[in-house]
Protein backbone atom coordinates (compact mmCIF):
# COMPACT_ATOMS: atom_id res chain seq x y z
CA UNK A 1 0.00 0.00 0.00
CA UNK A 2 2.42 2.71 0.94
CA UNK A 3 4.82 1.53 -2.17
CA UNK A 4 1.53 2.24 -4.36
CA UNK A 5 0.88 5.19 -2.70
CA UNK A 6 4.90 6.60 -3.36
CA UNK A 7 4.45 5.53 -7.20
CA UNK A 8 1.23 6.70 -7.36
CA UNK A 9 2.63 10.24 -6.14
CA UNK A 10 5.94 10.51 -8.18
CA UNK A 11 3.77 9.72 -11.19
CA UNK A 12 0.98 12.24 -10.34
CA UNK A 13 3.53 14.81 -9.35
CA UNK A 14 5.66 14.50 -12.86
CA UNK A 15 2.42 14.46 -14.71
CA UNK A 16 1.26 17.71 -12.75
CA UNK A 17 4.70 19.51 -13.90
CA UNK A 18 3.19 18.20 -17.96
CA UNK A 19 -0.50 19.57 -17.26
CA UNK A 20 -1.23 22.35 -19.82
CA UNK A 21 -3.42 24.49 -17.34
CA UNK A 22 -2.87 25.57 -13.95
CA UNK A 23 -3.59 28.15 -10.96
CA UNK A 24 -1.27 29.53 -8.77
CA UNK A 25 -1.29 30.66 -5.35
CA UNK A 26 0.76 32.55 -3.16
CA UNK A 27 1.42 33.65 0.23
CA UNK A 28 3.87 35.48 1.87
CA UNK A 29 5.27 37.34 4.77
CA UNK A 30 4.55 41.08 4.46
CA UNK A 31 7.00 42.08 7.04
CA UNK A 32 9.57 39.90 5.30
CA UNK A 33 12.55 42.35 3.60
CA UNK A 34 12.89 40.41 0.16
CA UNK A 35 15.65 42.69 -1.14
CA UNK A 36 18.02 40.89 1.95
CA UNK A 37 18.02 37.65 -0.32
CA UNK A 38 20.31 37.17 -2.35
CA UNK A 39 21.52 33.27 -1.59
CA UNK A 40 20.03 30.22 -1.47
CA UNK A 41 20.01 26.14 -0.38
CA UNK A 42 17.62 23.21 -0.78
CA UNK A 43 16.57 21.98 2.42
CA UNK A 44 14.50 18.41 2.33
CA UNK A 45 10.75 18.44 1.36
CA UNK A 46 8.08 15.86 0.73
CA UNK A 47 9.60 12.50 1.28
CA UNK A 48 6.50 11.06 -0.77
CA UNK A 49 8.87 11.82 -3.62
CA UNK A 50 11.01 9.65 -3.97
CA UNK A 51 11.26 9.09 -8.11
CA UNK A 52 14.70 10.94 -8.15
CA UNK A 53 13.55 11.61 -12.27
CA UNK A 54 10.80 13.81 -10.95
CA UNK A 55 12.94 15.49 -8.29
CA UNK A 56 15.59 16.23 -10.29
CA UNK A 57 13.02 18.07 -13.07
CA UNK A 58 11.58 19.53 -10.56
CA UNK A 59 15.29 20.86 -8.94
CA UNK A 60 16.67 22.02 -12.11
CA UNK A 61 13.10 24.20 -13.07
CA UNK A 62 13.17 26.02 -9.61
CA UNK A 63 17.16 25.83 -9.91
CA UNK A 64 17.23 28.06 -12.96
CA UNK A 65 14.08 30.24 -12.21
CA UNK A 66 15.72 31.04 -8.98
CA UNK A 67 19.08 32.16 -10.83
CA UNK A 68 17.15 33.64 -13.93
CA UNK A 69 16.19 36.50 -11.04
CA UNK A 70 19.15 36.85 -9.46
CA UNK A 71 20.20 34.45 -6.69
CA UNK A 72 23.01 32.37 -6.36
CA UNK A 73 23.14 28.48 -4.93
CA UNK A 74 24.66 28.68 -1.43
CA UNK A 75 26.94 25.49 -0.55
CA UNK A 76 25.64 25.18 3.09
CA UNK A 77 22.71 25.72 4.88
CA UNK A 78 24.48 28.12 7.50
CA UNK A 79 25.37 30.65 4.48
CA UNK A 80 22.05 31.34 2.82
CA UNK A 81 20.05 33.84 3.18
CA UNK A 82 16.80 31.98 2.24
CA UNK A 83 16.03 27.99 1.97
CA UNK A 84 14.19 26.52 -0.54
CA UNK A 85 11.63 22.88 -0.17
CA UNK A 86 8.87 21.96 -2.42
CA UNK A 87 6.15 19.08 -2.06
CA UNK A 88 3.29 17.55 -3.29
CA UNK A 89 0.02 15.73 -3.53
CA UNK A 90 -2.87 14.83 -5.50
CA UNK A 91 -6.36 14.39 -5.12
CA UNK A 92 -8.70 12.48 -7.15
CA UNK A 93 -11.79 14.00 -8.52
CA UNK A 94 -14.87 13.30 -10.34
CA UNK A 95 -17.18 16.01 -12.39
CA UNK A 96 -20.99 14.76 -13.08
CA UNK A 97 -23.23 16.67 -15.47
CA UNK A 98 -26.30 16.27 -17.23
CA UNK A 99 -27.52 17.63 -21.02
CA UNK A 100 -30.72 16.84 -23.06
CA UNK A 101 -30.69 16.50 -26.40
CA UNK A 102 -32.56 16.21 -29.65
CA UNK A 103 -32.24 14.21 -32.41
CA UNK A 104 -34.64 14.58 -34.63
CA UNK A 105 -37.85 13.23 -33.02
CA UNK A 106 -36.30 11.81 -30.37
CA UNK A 107 -35.47 13.79 -26.87
CA UNK A 108 -32.99 12.41 -24.10
CA UNK A 109 -30.96 13.01 -21.22
CA UNK A 110 -27.37 12.24 -20.90
CA UNK A 111 -25.81 12.38 -17.77
CA UNK A 112 -21.22 12.31 -17.97
CA UNK A 113 -19.09 11.05 -15.32
CA UNK A 114 -15.41 12.74 -15.55
CA UNK A 115 -12.81 11.15 -13.64
CA UNK A 116 -9.95 12.63 -13.27
CA UNK A 117 -6.56 13.76 -10.92
CA UNK A 118 -5.55 16.87 -9.72
CA UNK A 119 -2.03 17.29 -9.11
CA UNK A 120 -0.70 20.03 -6.87
CA UNK A 121 2.98 21.26 -6.34
CA UNK A 122 3.81 23.92 -3.48
CA UNK A 123 7.38 25.65 -3.34
CA UNK A 124 8.05 27.08 -0.06
CA UNK A 125 10.95 29.62 0.54
CA UNK A 126 12.04 29.56 4.46
CA UNK A 127 14.26 32.77 5.98
CA UNK A 128 17.53 31.28 6.05
CA UNK A 129 18.30 33.13 9.46
CA UNK A 130 15.11 33.04 11.57
CA UNK A 131 14.04 29.75 9.93
CA UNK A 132 10.32 30.86 9.57
CA UNK A 133 8.37 30.63 6.12
CA UNK A 134 8.09 33.87 4.18
CA UNK A 135 6.89 32.85 0.70
CA UNK A 136 4.82 30.22 -0.32
CA UNK A 137 3.57 29.59 -3.59
CA UNK A 138 1.27 26.28 -4.89
CA UNK A 139 0.10 25.21 -8.44
CA UNK A 140 -2.78 22.69 -9.29
CA UNK A 141 -3.56 21.07 -12.00
CA UNK A 142 -5.23 18.50 -13.91
CA UNK A 143 -2.65 15.69 -14.54
CA UNK A 144 -1.53 15.71 -18.15
CA UNK A 145 1.33 13.54 -19.87
CA UNK A 146 4.49 13.19 -17.53
CA UNK A 147 7.98 13.75 -19.14
CA UNK A 148 7.91 17.10 -20.88
CA UNK A 149 10.47 19.42 -19.42
CA UNK A 150 9.88 22.28 -21.07
CA UNK A 151 6.36 22.26 -19.70
CA UNK A 152 7.52 21.58 -16.23
CA UNK A 153 9.89 24.79 -16.55
CA UNK A 154 6.92 26.63 -17.50
CA UNK A 155 4.82 25.31 -14.44
CA UNK A 156 7.59 26.44 -12.17
CA UNK A 157 7.77 29.46 -13.72
CA UNK A 158 4.34 29.98 -13.18
CA UNK A 159 4.52 29.31 -9.06
CA UNK A 160 7.73 31.87 -8.83
CA UNK A 161 6.39 34.27 -11.52
CA UNK A 162 5.54 36.23 -8.32
CA UNK A 163 8.23 35.81 -6.37
CA UNK A 164 9.67 38.03 -4.54
CA UNK A 165 6.67 39.49 -4.32
CA UNK A 166 6.13 43.64 -5.00
CA UNK A 167 7.27 46.07 -2.70
CA UNK A 168 4.45 48.25 -1.06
Amino acid sequence: MRTTLALATIAVLATFLGCASSSVHVDYDPEANFATYTTWHWVPGDPAISNPVTTKRIREAIANNLKAKGYTRSNSPDNATMLVAFSGYTEDKVDVWRTDYHRGWRRGRRTVVTKYTEGTLIVDIVDGQSRELVWRGSGSGVLGKPGDDERVARSIGKILASFPPEEK
